[in-house]
C-alpha cells in the first residue's frame, strides 16, 4: 500500500507514489462484429457490477474519517443519463477516500470473477465550483480490493485513463487490469474482486463531488504504448500570435550534455525503453527503511507507518539492476538508514498504544497516523486562528520505543553492497556503479518518525556520512558515491537540530546567527562541502564523487493550480528558471530569504563549491515541475523540455525525475521528443547551444549538436498557454539546402507526437510557426 498517498512536498513532507498507468487517448482494437455499443459507448463484452438501478443494489461502503469530510451514497438522478448514480462528496485537505463494495461484503469469501476480463471501466463526472475547490487531478486514484485476504491492486491515477475531467462532463474511464496487477497488485485474486476504492491527497482545502456509474469490466483490446509518430500537418497557428526573433550560432562548440540527465526514479521497463531513459534511481522514502535480509520496508509518515513486504525480498537491488542492465540503463541506488523495518506486519503507532491518533488506516484499522490533537489543560482541542483544530506529530521514543523498527547499523547495510558484488559483480565488471548514501536525511525524524527520532547536527551527520562512504568504498573502490540528497531549500541551509530547536523555543527566522549549527558553521551544504574538500586534501581521495541535492518547485501556484489552467501552465514553465537563472525572482514561493531572493539552485551550489574548494559532479536526485507521474496537461511536457535545457545550460551531470512517468503522459512525450521522436531512437546530440531569443518568457530556442552525424536538433518551446508565436531564426552561417525532418508535440493530439512535413531550409534564416504550449523539433544537417 505504499503507493496509496500521492506526494506533496512543501517544507517537511514528501510521500511516495510508485504508480504506472496509461492514458486512454489510445487506439481501440475491438472487433466491430462483437462490439455492440450501449448508451455509454461501452462494449457488450462486459459485466456490470454496479449501476444503481439494476445491479449491485446491496452494495456497502466505507469513507475516510474526520477531520476531512468524505461521504458516499446512491443519488437519484445523478447517474449517467440521469439514472441513479454513486455520489462521493469530498471536502478538506489531506487524504480523502471511499470504498464501494458491490457485493455488500457478503459472503465473506464472495466476489466477482474478473479473470477473463481485461479492463476496469466506469463512467465518471466531477463537479466543483472553481479551480481551487477542484480535485488534485494528479492525486485522484483508483484501486480494487478482493475478498481473499482483503488484498488490493496497485493504485493508479484516474487522470491518465480518461480525457480532461475538469470540464465537469461525463467521461468513460478504462483501466487495463494488467496495469493494476503490477507491484503492490501482484497478490490480487482476480476471482474474488468485490470493491472499488477511490481517493485523493492534497495539502490544500478542497470541496467537490464526483459521480460514478456503470462500474464494470470488459474485454476491449487497448494499444498500451504509443511508439511511432503520426504523420500529420502542423497545428495551425491561428490569429493570436506574436513575432519572435532568435539568433543561433551552430558553429559554436556548445556545452557538453551528460546522458544521465535523462534519468528517472523507478519506472516500467517498456516505458523507459521507449522514452530513451538513461539512468534509473532506486530511491525514495520506503527505500530508506529497507531491511534487505528480511525483505521488508516501512511506509513511514507517507502512509500510517505500516510495514510491508518488499517485492523481490532480499534481491531487490539485484533484480532492479539486472532489469536496468537489459535495457542499457545505469542504476543509481540509495542506501537504507541504520534503523530499518523489523518485519512486514508491524505498525509504528498501533491503536492499543496510541488510541488518540487523529486518523487510522483504512487498510489496517489498528495503524494510527502518529498525529494527535493539541489539547489545553482541560483536555479541549486547541484551534488555530481560522478555527481549525491543531495537531502535532508524535515520534517514536516520545511515549514508547519504536514498534516497527530495528537498529541494524551501517555495516549491516554495506553487507548488501557486498552481497550484490558476489551475485552480479563489482562496479568495474558490470555491477552497480552509483550508490547514494542517503535519501533526504534532514527529514528522517519526520518522514520516518516511527523508526528514527533523533535530529542530525552538522557534526553528527558528517561523522555518519564519513563512516558510511568509507565502508562503501572499502566494499567496492570503483563505485561512485553520491550524497547528501537533501530534500530542499531549508535543508540547504539548516540542520534539523537547528530547526527542531527553533520550533521548541519558538525562535524567529531572523535569529539564525544564534542557532548552534548555523551560527557556528553557516549554511549546512556549504559546511558539508568544506568538510569534503578538507577530507580530500588530507587523504588524497574523494569522500563524495557526486553532490546530490533535490530541487523541487516549492511554488504555491504550481502546487495548488488546476489541470489546463492557463496561469498555472505558464508559471510551471517559467519556474524551471530556478535551476539556472540568478536574475529570476519567484513571487509565489516562501524560499529565498537567505539569498536576497536569488533562488537559482545550481549556481548557488557552484558558488559554495568554489568558495570551499569542493569539486564533484552535480546530481539533481529528485525534481519535477510538471505534476506528478508525468504531468496531467501539456505544460508538463513543455516544462520538462525546458528542464532538460536547464540541466544542459548549468551542466548538471545527473537528472532523476521523481517518480514514475506513466506511458503516454506529457513527460513521456517530452522524453520521446528528445530521445525517440520517430520510434527509431534518433536522440538529440550531446553539445548544447542556447539561442538568443527576443522574448524568452514566450519562446525558447535551443540546439543539440551531434558531431558524429553532423546534425543539429533544434528544440523550440512555446511557453504561453494561449498565444502562438511566429519565430524567425537567424543563423550565423549558411545552412545547406535540405528538407529537414520535423516533429511536433502540441494540442493537435496529446497522445501522439506529430511527424509533420519536412521543412525546406537554406541560407541563413528559417521561419517557423509555433502553436501555444507546444514543442517543435527540427533536425538540420550541417
Amino acid at each position: 500500500m505504499e503507493e496509496i498517498m500521492i506526494a506533496w512536498k512543501k517544507k517537511t513532507l514528501k510521500a511516495v507514489s510508485f504508480i504506472l498507468s496509461l492514458s486512454i487517448g489510445l487506439m481501440w482494437m475491438t472487433s466491430a462484429a462483437n462490439a455492440q455499443q450501449a448508451g455509454s459507448g461501452i462494449s457488450a463484452e462486459r459485466i456490470v457490477v454496479w449501476d444503481g438501478d439494476r445491479v449491485g443494489l446491496g452494495a456497502k461502503s466505507w469513507a475516510s474519517p474526520k477531520p476531512q469530510q468524505s461521504k458516499v451514497s446512491v443519488a437519484s438522478g445523478k447517474g449517467f443519463n440521469n439514472t441513479q448514480g454513486l455520489e462521493w462528496h469530498a471536502e478538506g485537505k489531506g487524504w480523502k477516500g471511499f470504498g464501494w463494495n458491490w457485493t455488500g461484503f457478503w459472503p465473506n469469501d464472495g466476489g466477482t470473477d474478473i479473470s477473463s476480463y481485461k479492463n476496469l471501466s466506469f463512467m465518471i463526472r466531477v463537479e466543483f465550483k472553481d479551480k481551487n475547490s477542484a480535485p488534485n487531478w494528479a492525486g485522484l486514484q483508483v484501486s480494487l480490493i478482493c475478498s481473499k485476504d482483503n488484498k488490493p491492486t496497485k493504485v493508479v491515477n484516474l487522470a491518465m485513463y480518461t480525457e480532461d475531467l475538469s470540464d465537469q462532463q461525463w467521461h468513460e474511464v478504462i483501466v487495463p487490469i494488467s496495469d493494476m496487477l503490477k507491484d503492490a497488485g501482484k497478490n490480487f485474486d482476480l476471482k474474488t474482486a468485490w470493491e472499488i476504492d477511490v481517493g485523493e491527497w492534497t495539502d490544500s482545502e478542497k470541496n467537490y463531488n464526483i459521480y460514478f456509474d456503470e462500474i464494470g469490466f470488459d474485454t476491449r483490446e487497448i494499444s498500451t504504448l504509443v511508439s511511432s509518430p503520426e504523420k500529420r500537418a502542423a497545428l495551425a497557428l491561428g490569429n493570436d500570435f506574436l513575432p519572435i526573433t532568435a539568433i543561433l550560432d551552430l558553429s559554436s562548440d556548445g556545452t557538453e550534455v551528460n546522458p544521465f540527465v535523462y534519468g528517472v526514479s523507478f519506472g516500467e521497463p517498456e516505458v523507459m525503453k521507449e522514452m530513451g531513459v538513461t539512468m534509473r534511481r532506486n530511491g525514495g522514502n520506503t527505500v530508506s527503511t529497507y531491511n534487505w535480509k528480511k525483505g521488508c520496508i516501512s511506509t513511514g509518515n507517507d502512509w500510517f507507518c505500516e510495514n510491508h513486504a518488499q517485492a523481490d525480498g532480499s534481491d531487490m537491488w539485484i533484480n532492479f539492476h539486472m532489469e536496468n542492465k537489459k535495457l542499457g540503463i545505469e542504476s543509481y541506488m540509495t542506501m537504507p538508514m541504520e534503523w530499518v523495518a523489523k518485519d512486514s506486519v508491524s505498525n509504528g503507532f498501533p491503536k492499543n498504544l496510541y488510541p488518540d491518533c487523529t486518523v487510522y488506516a483504512t487498510d489496517r484499522p489498528d495503524a494510527g497516523n502518529g498525529t494527535v490533537w493539541v489539547k489545553d489543560d482541560n483536555g479541549n482541542i486547541v484551534k488555530d486562528d481560522k478555527g481549525k483544530p491543531k495537531s502535532r506529530f508524535l515520534r517514536c521514543g516520545e511515549r514508547y520505543p519504536t514498534q516497527n523498527g530495528v537498529y541494524v547499523g551501517l555495516e549491516y547495510n554495506v553487507e548488501l553492497v557486498k552481497y550484490c558484488i558476489e551475485k552480479i559483480g563489482a562496479a568495474k565488471s558490470g555491477g552497480i556503479k552509483y550508490i547514494c548514501t542517503d535519501n533526504e536525511p534532514m527529514l528522517y525524524n519526520s518522514t520516518h518518525k516511527d523508526i528514527w527520532s533523533e535530529s542530525f547536527s552538522y557534526d553528527s551527520y558528517w561523522e555518519r556520512t564519513k563512516k558510511y562512504a568509507e565502508l562503501i568504498r572499502q566494499a567496492d573502490p570503483d563505485v561512485k558515491i553520491a550524497g547528501p540528497a537533501v530534500w530542499g531549500w531549508t535543508a540547504y541551509f539548516y540542520s534539523n537540530t537547528d530547526l527542531d530547536n527553533r520550533e521548541k523555543q519558538n525562535l524567529p527566522w531572523d535569529s539564525t546567527k544564534s542557532w548552534p549549527d548555523y551560527g557556528k558553521y553557516g549554511p549546512f551544504i556549504k559546511d558539508f562541502m568544506r568538510r569534503c574538500a578538507e577530507y580530500k586534501k588530507a587523504t588524497g581521495r574523494n569522500l563524495i564523487d557526486i553532490f546530490d541535492f533535490h530541487g523541487y518547485s516549492l511554488n504555491s501556484k504550481i502546487e495548488s493550480g488546476s489541470m489546463n489552467d492557463p496561469e498555472t501552465m505558464e508559471i510551471r514553465c517559467l519556474d524551471v528558471r530556478k535551476f539556472w537563472d540568478e536574475t529570476y525572482r519567484d513571487p509565489y514561493t516562501w524560499i529565498g530569504s537567505e539569498t536576497g531572493g536569488n533562488i537559482a539552485y545550481v549556481p548557488l551550489m557552484r558558488k559554495w563549491m568554489k568558495e570551499t574548494g569542493f569539486d564533484a559532479e552535480i546530481a539533481v536526485g529528485e525534481y519535477q515541475h510538471t505534476g506528478w507521474d508525468g504531468g496531467v496537461d501539456i505544460s508538463g511536457a513543455v516544462a520538462q523540455s525546458e528542464t532538460f535545457a536547464a540541466f544542459a545550460l548549468s551542466q548538471v551531470a545527473y537528472g532523476l525525475y521523481w517518480a514514475n512517468i506513466k506511458k503516454n503522459s506529457p513527460c513521456y512525450f517530452a522524453w520521446k521528443m528528445f530521445r525517440n521522436p520517430d520510434g527509431k531512437h534518433t536522440a538529440v546530440g550531446d553539445k548544447f547551444i542556447k539561442a538568443y531569443v527576443s522574448d524568452f518568457s514566450h519562446v525558447s530556442v535551443y540546439a543539440y549538436k551531434n558531431v558524429k552525424t553532423k546534425t543539429a536538433s533544434l528544440i523550440l518551446l512555446n511557453k504561453k498557454s494561449t498565444k502562438g508565436a511566429k519565430v524567425e531564426i537567424a543563423f550565423k552561417n549558411e545552412i545547406p539546402v535540405q528538407d529537414a525532418s520535423a516533429w511536433e508535440f502540441s494540442r493537435a493530439n496529446l497522445k501522439a507526437i506529430g511527424e509533420i512535413p519536412p521543412m525546406k531550409i537554406s541560407g541563413k534564416k528559417i521561419s517557423v510557426e509555433l502553436p501555444s504550449m507546444s514543442i517543435l523539433r527540427i533536425d538540420i544537417k550541417m
